[in-house]
């Protein structure tokens, strides 16, 4: 399935998040793609055309997507979303998408004209290549997050289907990659242990299920 790539890159957590998107374009070759702080929305919403989904990268938490965690830096609020985005389905990679309930970035989307948003009501984050990771091990790690995605763009909407292919990504990744071990060998974060929350915090939010 096309669709339109957005990852906005402002700082260091968005940086992680960017290079994670860039990992989802070569596994996916997106219509179109805007990278940067504040992408023209004009050209985004132009992109849109004929195009049925979209996935975005960035920062949210306050009810607003955006390249900085400073929420007065605003790339687009939930209304501004709708319209580039109308009728679209779209993936939200990004903390907290449909929290706080009533006034989350989910459901002014979904409010304002998307027709369909799967995003998350937690933090989420990407591989660090700052932790000492391997590149082969942050290749499976970024991999694994993108495994819900990737259901996603191949038309899948149902809640407990990405939950589950989630889920056993992160089983596979977890029994097969020692990943609480740095290049020196010696321990770190265990990126899977920092990551395996995205299944949990999967949510998916329609026009139908909004009323």
């Amino acid at each position: 399935m096309t669709y339109v790539l957005v990852s906005l890159v402002g700082d260091e957590a968005t940086g992680e998040s960017n290079a994670l998107s860039k990992t989802l374009e070569e596994l996916r070759s997106p219509s179109s793609v805007h990278r940067g702080e504040s992408p023209n929305v004009d050209e985004v919403r132009q992109s849109m055309s004929g195009v049925e989904s979209a996935v975005l990268f960035g920062h949210d938490k306050y009810g607003t997507l955006r390249a900085f965690s400073d929420p007065t830096r605003s790339w687009a609020n939930g209304e501004q979303i709708g319209r580039m985005f109308h009728g679209a389905r779209i993936y939200l990679f990004a903390c907290s998408s449909f929290l706080p309930e009533g006034e989350s970035l989910a459901e002014k989307a979904v409010q304002h004209g998307v027709r369909l948003v799967v995003g998350h009501d937690a933090p989420v984050s990407s591989p660090d290549s700052d932790l000492g990771y391997s590149r082969t091990q942050i290749s499976v790690v970024r991999k694994a997050a993108l495994s819900m995605i990737e259901a996603f763009l191949d038309g899948e909407t149902d809640h407990g289907r990405l939950k589950e292919t989630g889920m056993r990504a992160w089983s596979v990744l977890e029994q097969g990659h020692p990943l609480d071990l740095g290049l020196d060998g010696s321990p770190l974060i265990n990126a899977a242990i920092v990551l395996h929350k995205l299944p949990e915090s999967i949510r998916v939010l329609s026009a139908t299920t909004l009323r």
